[in-house]
C-alpha cells in the first residue's frame, strides 16, 4: 500500500495540502462502517475461458460508478451526472491503459500516466507494479476484467467542486495458459483534482494489490 501526494503546482502547495487533508477526511468519513462496500466478484463472465486455453474475447465489463458522499454545498441540478461522467472518463482511461486494454504482458504502460498530474507522474512510475500490470510475467496470455467499481466522494466548499476521492475496487483474472489463473484485486483510494483544461487528474493514491490462484471451477 502506498500513500502519495505531489502538488502539481509548488506555488500553491498550501492550498493543495489543505485540499488533500479535506479529501482524505472525506474519504475516511465516507468509508466509516463501509456503507457501500463492493460485493464479491460476480459469477464467470459469459464467453470467458473455463479451461486452460486463453479466451481473447470476453463480454466487456462496464464500470459501476456513482457519487458517494458529498461534503460541502449541495450539487446543482445536473452537476452530479456531469461530474460522474467526466471523472469516469479519466478513471476508465487509466484503468484500461494500466490494467486491461491491449496485449499482455508488456512493460510499456506509459499511456497510464497521462491521467496523473505532472507532479505525480515520477512517483507513480516508481510504483508501476502496483499501479499497473507492468509486472506481469511472460506466461500471461490475457487479462479479463471481472469488476470495476468506483464511488466518488466529493469535496464542495464552493462551486465548482474542489476535489474528490475515488474509492475503487477492481477485480481481474490473469490467464497464464497451462499455469493456474491468478485473480487480482486492486482496491483503495485515488485522489483527483481538476487541471486547467477542466479534466480530472490523479494526484495521490492509497491502494493495495493482492492476487490468488483460481481453480477452474471457480472462474
Amino acid at each position: 500500500m502506498r500513500l502519495m501526494f505531489t502538488p502539481s503546482n509548488p506555488t500553491r502547495h498550501g492550498l493543495r495540502t489543505g485540499l488533500l487533508t479535506a479529501v482524505l477526511l472525506l474519504a475516511a468519513s465516507a468509508c466509516s462502517g463501509e456503507p457501500e462496500s463492493p460485493r464479491p466478484a460476480a459469477s464467470p463472465l459469459p464467453g470467458a475461458s473455463t479451461g486452460t486455453a486463453a479466451t481473447l474475447e470476453a463480454t466487456p465489463v462496464p464500470m459501476d460508478s456513482a457519487v458517494g458522499a458529498v461534503v460541502g454545498s449541495r450539487l446543482k441540478k445536473g452537476q452530479r451526472s456531469t461530474t460522474v461522467r467526466r471523472a469516469s472518463r479519466t478513471l476508465s482511461g487509466y484503468f484500461d491503459a494500466a490494467y486491461f486494454g491491449g496485449e499482455w504482458p508488456r512493460r510499456d504502460v506509459s499511456g497510464a500516466w497521462r491521467y496523473f498530474t505532472r507532479g505525480a507522474v515520477p512517483r507513480a512510475r516508481s510504483d508501476n507494479h502496483l499501479l499497473s500490470n507492468a509486472g506481469l510475467d511472460g506466461s500471461t496470455e490475457t487479462v479479463l476484467a471481472r469488476r470495476k467499481w468506483v464511488r466518488l466522494d466529493l469535496f464542495t466548499p464552493r462551486d465548482p467542486i474542489a476535489g474528490m476521492t475515488a474509492r475503487v475496487h477492481l477485480v481481474f483474472d490473469v490467464e497464464r495458459g497451462e499455469r493456474p489463473t491468478r485473480r487480482v484485486t486492486v482496491s483503495g483510494r485515488l485522489m483527483l483534482t481538476r487541471v486547467p483544461s477542466g479534466a480530472w487528474r490523479i494526484f495521490g493514491y492509497d491502494v493495495a494489490r493482492s492476487a490468488e490462484a483460481v481453480a477452474k471451477g471457480d472462474r
